[in-house]
């Protein structure tokens, strides 16, 4: 038998004086070579550690037995801890083994084969229009994947690729480069709760968590969760909480890991054409030991009740035909009857706050249905309030008159015009207001003002009066 010391020096002078392609190496295949003896090498201290604890544990076993105070304190110490040269090294192979590895996952869509799947989208999209291919940048001679595609009015487009399980920790970080012809096209991820069921009972509730969004048009890229203000982990406590509003306490984010990366496509209506690239993520904790035991449902966004992806027409008269120009009028999804607001053919009665800076978010928790703002929504913002069942209320576009307002503002309950209005603003409100309803696509959306005189006058060309009361 070797002594400690002896076994670790003949370990590594023989690990140094043989090369990992020496002659001896190439003849036996099963001979370790230079790397495997170092790692050998390595775990000495570490089996040394417990070969002592084993010692102590018998001995103590047959001490007991015997007499309990047959052996000193300092033998049981000199039986537990191993030499001062080896105590460091073997505690630092303990913590290597003992800690979990960040691995790093990578698709560089050089295989002629697509990935990307398309997913869910509440726009029609005529089939013809779709195409997906990989293709080649010659002058970098780089391959990507290729999406050509012409949709309706909507606000979503999804298509996914699977990557491992990972769990959702703070050091999750998915990224890929795109290229496309517009912007707005928004980087997701699919967290998977493996201990809650989804409502349609089709296996465990998923939901998206929202990341950067493309803004250089005909511009390459990178679309990472590093840039944003919150880290992944975060982002799941903030969507927990609203979770838990809409299906109950019983939402559990134990476990909870993500198991594709999605891309929201939709910039408009029109054609688009956009090319991926490196997807990667970094800071990956296998979690295949829970997955393998839970079966996702193929609809992407579990908490939402949008239709499933089909190259069929939208059958809803509410909603636009992807055959029908851009410009075509739709019903409005608000509509004044009465002194009742009607949303979707259901009664609605808003509970409004003003906007000033907060996240929807922190708003809609407060118990508001309906934010006031200022200023034109932006993209991100009618997204958000999408995902929230939020409505908005707010000026129109800057283009309304010139250009017609398109259905992405389907959540803006009605058009703002001003505020403190006065009879020298009535003609100015007047002609105002004819050019939003020539120019929005939904028929018959209210238009509200907030008069301070002349209440009459203003109550024949909008359709709500805020008195300031």
């Amino acid at each position: 038998m070797f002594l400690r010391g002896e076994m670790y020096s003949i370990l590594e002078v023989v690990a140094a004086w043989m090369p990992n392609g020496s002659p001896a190496a190439k003849k036996s295949p099963k001979f370790p070579n230079a790397s495997s003896l170092r790692r050998i090498a390595t775990l000495v201290p570490c089996l040394l550690v417990l070969k002592n604890y084993l010692i102590l544990i018998w001995n103590h076993r047959l001490h007991v037995a015997k007499s309990p105070h047959s052996i000193p304190n300092s033998t049981y110490l000199r039986m537990i801890l191993p030499p001062p040269q080896f105590g460091l090294t073997a505690m630092v192979s303990l913590l290597i083994l003992a800690s979990p590895a960040l691995a790093q996952f990578h698709q560089n869509f050089e295989s002629s084969e697509v990935s990307w799947q398309r997913r869910e989208s509440d726009c029609a999209i005529p089939k013809a229009s779709w195409q997906q291919r990989r293709s080649t940048d010659l002058r970098e001679m780089n391959r990507f994947e290729k999406i050509i595609f012409a949709c309706g009015s909507g606000t979503e487009v999804f298509i996914s690729h699977d990557i491992p399980t990972a769990f959702v920790i703070s050091e999750l970080k998915p990224s890929l480069r795109i290229k496309a012809t517009r912007p707005g096209i928004q980087l997701m991820v699919r967290v998977v709760l493996p201990h809650t069921p989804s409502p349609l009972d089709d296996g465990p509730l998923t939901t998206l968590l929202p990341g950067p969004i493309y803004r250089a048009a005909g511009e390459w890229e990178t679309l990472s969760f590093s840039d944003q203000p919150h880290d992944l982990a975060e982002k799941l406590q903030q969507e927990l909480w609203l979770l838990r509003r809409k299906h109950g306490a019983h939402v559990d984010n134990t476990d909870a890991y993500i198991d594709a990366v999605t891309l929201n496509l939709y910039t408009g209506t029109g054609e688009t054409t956009v090319q991926i690239d490196d997807l990667k993520v970094d800071g990956v904790v296998d979690a295949s030991r829970i997955s393998r035991r839970v079966t996702t449902g193929e609809v992407v966004y579990q908490d939402s009740a949008i239709a499933l992806a089909s190259f069929a027409q939208v059958a809803d008269s509410s909603q636009p035909s992807s055959t029908g120009s851009s410009s075509e009028k739709h019903p409005s999804l608000v509509v004044r009857d009465g002194t009742i607001l009607l949303v979707e053919k259901k009664p609605f009665m808003p509970r409004v706050i003003q906007h000033h800076g907060e996240s929807f978010e922190f708003l809609q928790s407060l118990g508001f249905n309906t934010v006031e703002m200022t200023a034109t929504a932006t993209y991100e913002q009618l997204q958000s309030a999408r995902r929230l069942d939020l409505w908005i209320v707010c000026p129109p576009p800057s283009s309304a008159g010139l250009s017609p307002i398109e259905f992405q503002y389907d959540r803006v309950l009605a058009w703002s015009v001003g505020q403190n209005l006065g009879g020298r603003d009535l003609q100015r409100v007047a002609d105002r207001v004819r050019e939003i309803r020539e120019s929005d696509l939904r028929v018959g959306r209210p238009v509200v003002a907030e008069v301070i005189s002349h209440w009459g006058q203003f109550a024949n060309h909008v359709d709500i009066l805020n008195v300031g009361l």
